[in-house]
């Protein structure tokens, strides 16, 4: 049996993908992710929001769905909890470079934004976009990848970036010395061997079906200028995780 294993990674980077991998070996996905995404966004707002409810949390999923492998794409935002719980655990560690990253996890966000047309959108999905923006709103989110992009809509893809920055630099450091499978998100459909090799199981009994949570049309909005940024700024980001990759 695969040991204890979570996955950190940021929504829209493969954790559906990893999931479907070890989807025979008591790996879970988004287990009590309402419930779940409520507190940490609480807990990320507020510092004086108490962590002891995020660790009972934490406790609570991993003894009620008996899982070895989780695969929730929620888990980064509690990273240092769920280590100070499990000293033993073991992590995959996934990055998707954040052009890609930002185009689809906005594109995500618009497809609900869509599913839920004339309705409120739930207020846990609102204050969840909080966490990753302080202009978040879903008004904001289709200005910024309208043609005439806002000015708000502008900032709401400056602050999604530097939330990737940030919580990328949080991994890295949190990751040092601990069991860590660095992967890079469009490389995990050619990485079964890699992955068979740190869980320790057959490769014969792993699932074939990667990429099995392909974004929904997906929106490429962003222009040549904002790549040219963002591709200059996040070069030390993704250089130390691609030398972790071959380390």
């Amino acid at each position: 049996m695969i040991s204890k294993t979570t996955i950190l990674a940021l929504p829209r980077s493969g954790t559906t993908s990893i999931y479907s991998i070890f989807s025979n070996h008591k790996a879970q996905n988004e287990y009590l992710e309402e419930e779940s995404i409520q507190l940490l966004t609480k807990y990320r707002l507020n510092n004086s929001f108490n962590s002891k409810i995020i660790v009972n949390s934490i406790i609570k999923r991993w003894n009620e769905s008996k899982m070895q492998v989780d695969a929730a794409s929620f888990n980064f935002l509690c990273a240092q909890l769920i280590h100070e719980i499990f000293p033993q655990m073991m992590y995959i560690y996934l990055l998707r470079d954040p052009i890609t990253w930002i185009e689809s996890f906005i594109s995500m966000l618009i497809y609900y934004y869509d599913i839920f047309a004339d309705q409120p959108m739930p207020e846990w999905m609102t204050d969840y976009g909080s966490v990753y923006a302080d202009v978040f709103s879903w008004d904001v989110l289709m200005q910024s990848c309208s043609i005439e992009r806002s000015t708000l809509g502008q900032l709401l893809i400056s602050q999604l970036f530097d939330f990737w920055c940030n919580e990328h630099k949080s991994l890295l450091s949190f990751c040092m010395n601990k069991p860590v499978l660095y992967l890079r998100t469009e490389n995990i459909s050619n990485s079964l061997s890699v992955l068979s090799r740190f869980s320790g199981i057959n490769i014969q009994d792993l699932s074939k079906e990667a990429h099995v949570n392909k974004g929904k049309n997906i929106k490429r909005f962003l222009h040549t200028e904002d790549k040219l940024l963002i591709s200059t700024l996040s070069k030390p980001i993704l250089n130390e995780f691609t030398k972790r990759c071959h380390g």
